[in-house]
């Protein structure tokens, strides 16, 4: 669905000839249909440079981008695809489902399919008792509703939505993170930008980690995070442990750290030969965001 080769691209400063700016260096990475892609990295990574690129509104400076099979020059994308902008503005003086209603026109449906698509995707944001109301008096967290109801109008095969949960309350978060999977087993491909580690591990199947225009890592979340490596051994009391392990007070708890099985079971074999008794014993997992910062610090 789509596919980046080698893709590079550089911002000619204005004014100053001799200077440019490297936004994305050799990028490659493929989404297939029905993936949702995680694109991650800190402020100025090169995401919006890519996804803008995706878009055409950017124009890469080598290689390659094609959805569909076709470069993204081709445009004959155009209705095949949803965009939530990361700043989703809307006019205050109109409603929501007017602002629905002249998006949807304005990609070309007829009234018919355009009133049954308003009303599905209202009630799927949790709109409905809101669309008549103006949009002045959204909060931020139903305009970026409105946003993701009008990216999904028209019923489009890839999804790009750039931050699509910010401004989002708890229970919104986990509205948008049950849509996004309901729709990517439907066959349409997403791709999210978030800084929402916590969210993007519940739904992305591939996490693409950009930093400094360069692709550090791209890969499923199985490839990307690693097995578990570190457990916690529970104590009822403090427990002398051969070095280098220690017991440490851990929310009122003795506690100690190991960083491998090989270290757990060295660990194991010193307590039954010393007939001391582990209360528990508990498998520490790495997360995305651990991942994601260590990443970033090698480089």
């Amino acid at each position: 669905m789509i596919q980046v080769v080698h893709l590079s691209k550089t911002y000619q400063q204005f004014g100053y000839p001799n200077q440019a700016i490297l936004a994305l260096k050799d990028v490659s990475l493929e989404v297939q249909k029905g993936e949702i892609l995680a694109i991650l990295g800190l402020n100025g990574a090169g995401k919006t440079t890519l996804i803008k690129t995706l878009l055409g509104l950017v124009r890469p400076t080598s290689g390659i981008a094609t959805l569909f099979g076709k470069t993204v020059s081709d445009y004959a994308w155009l209705n095949r695809i949803g965009y939530l902008p990361e700043v989703f503005r809307v006019p205050s003086s109109r409603t929501g489902i007017s602002i629905l209603r002249f998006l949807g026109a304005s990609s070309g449906m007829t009234k018919i399919h355009l009133k049954e698509r308003i009303d599905y995707c209202l009630n799927l944001v949790e709109l409905t008792d809101v669309a008549f109301q103006k949009a002045g008096n959204y909060s931020k967290g139903m305009v970026v509703r409105l946003g993701i109801a009008q990216a999904i109008l028209h019923q489009p095969e890839i999804l790009i939505l750039d931050e699509p949960t910010e401004g989002l309350d708890p229970l919104g978060k986990v509205m948008i993170r049950n849509l996004l999977l309901d729709l990517a087993k439907k066959g349409i491909t997403i791709i999210i930008n978030s800084h929402l580690l916590s969210e993007i591990e519940c739904i992305a199947h591939r996490v693409a980690i950009l930093h400094k225009g360069q692709l550090l890592r791209w890969g499923t979340l199985s490839e990307i995070i690693p097995p578990n490596l570190k457990y916690w051994i529970e104590f009822t009391e403090l427990v002398p442990l051969p070095q280098p392990y220690q017991c440490m007070m851990v929310d009122n708890r003795w506690m100690c750290e190991v960083h491998s099985t090989e270290e757990l079971q060295s660990v194991l074999d010193y307590l039954r030969k010393n007939n001391i008794q582990a209360h528990s014993i508990r498998p520490i997992r790495s997360t995305l965001e651990e991942i994601f910062i260590n990443y970033i610090k090698a480089k």
